[in-house]
């Protein structure tokens, strides 16, 4: 059995296993991107069945894969993703005339919607358009404002 793809927030961990049949003893090497792991802060397990990640920032974010290998050879599994979120941040945001431009840093296949409200003290927030699912690593939404409204912006991760 193959390890499967994970999405995490960050400090989250994340456990990749794999079910093998084979001729004992049987030996594990977990790969991020094609690099051996090693022991170490965030990692545990780089060369046994499961491997546990701990912790997990961006960096962690790649394709695990575990080599596989006894007296007979070795077999290479599968890569699974391993995802990391990060919360969207605005990158730009640019007026003109009457419409205002907003990009955000956003990952690539996720859900986001931005919102709006025109006072801070108040807790409801409203949806500006319909939500967008990033194609890449920005994504831009514009708003058309009356020269003297004042709003807020967000931009939040859709589940």
């Amino acid at each position: 059995m193959q390890p499967a793809n994970q999405t995490v927030w960050p400090g989250m961990g994340a456990a990749f296993y794999v079910a093998v049949a084979g001729a004992s003893p049987l030996s594990y090497q977990w790969q991020r991107n094609g690099i051996n792991l090693t022991d170490g802060a965030n990692v545990s397990g780089a060369t046994r069945r499961i491997l546990t990640l701990t912790n997990l920032t961006i960096a962690n974010s790649g394709t695990y894969s575990v080599v596989v290998s006894n007296s007979l050879g070795s077999a290479t599994g599968s890569g699974a993703l391993l995802t990391v979120l990060f919360p969207p941040s605005f990158q730009t945001i640019t007026k003109s005339n009457n419409s205002l431009m907003l990009s955000w840093s956003a990952a690539q296949g996720q859900k986001y919607q931005l919102q709006y409200q025109t006072n801070l003290n108040s807790t409801n927030w409203f949806n500006l358009g319909s939500q967008i699912t990033a194609s890449s690593g920005t994504i831009s939404a514009s708003d058309l404002i009356a020269s003297n409204s004042q709003r807020f912006y967000r931009a939040i991760l859709l589940p």
